[in-house]
């Protein structure tokens, strides 16, 4: 296989989030600047992402401090490649291991469900705890609650992006403004007391 080709099926690969043509929600930390004073007053990036989510973090937080994330198409950045494809492995290595939900900053509960809504299971994941993420088969029916607030979560799903299908929502759970949301919530937090 040639650099090119690992390059290109390699996972990982840069990706921005635009609110306008103009602004981004965040940027990837490959094609990033920042003013030096805006890093120091939001504290530079948090030492606790060692593979992935610094830069997302880094551009939300820049943005609770109410600073823009300005965005150019046309800007050129210039990147180091590696020479060999062993190089560019070892690169590499660690990106995209998180399949399905890794939690990169605070706590939050798991909790699985069966098709009837059961609940079948529940899960601490922490940041730095004894579990820090989980794959997840496909259609397995699950919920999150925020244990610890500005709690970060990383989901990689299988691309490309597709809208839930029907039949894919669970029926038995109150859907977002449905009366009855506000104490399945406060029963969800329950089960982490």
């Amino acid at each position: 296989m040639k650099l090119p080709t690992a390059v290109m099926v390699s996972p990982g690969g840069p990706a921005h989030v635009m609110l306008t043509d103009r602004q981004a929600e965040h940027i990837p930390g490959c094609n990033m600047a920042f003013w030096k004073w805006a890093l120091t007053e939001i504290g530079g990036f948090d030492p606790i992402f060692h593979q992935a989510g610094d830069d997302v973090d880094l551009c939300w937080r820049l943005q609770q401090a109410r600073h823009r994330i300005g965005f150019s198409p046309a800007a050129f950045v210039w990147h180091h490649r590696r020479s060999t494809i062993r190089a560019y492995l070892k690169q590499q290595h660690g990106y995209g291991e998180a399949e399905a939900l890794l939690v990169l900053k605070g706590r939050l509960g798991l909790l699985l469900f069966d098709q009837t809504g059961r609940l079948l299971g529940k899960r601490l994941l922490e940041a730095g705890g004894d579990c820090v993420g989980v794959d997840l088969p496909p259609g397995e029916f699950h919920a999150l609650v925020v244990l610890e607030p500005d709690s970060i979560l990383f989901e990689a799903k299988a691309g490309p992006y597709r809208p839930v299908g029907a039949g894919e929502q669970a029926d038995w759970a109150p859907r977002e403004g449905e009366p009855g949301v506000a104490d399945y919530l406060a029963w969800m937090r329950a089960q982490f007391d």
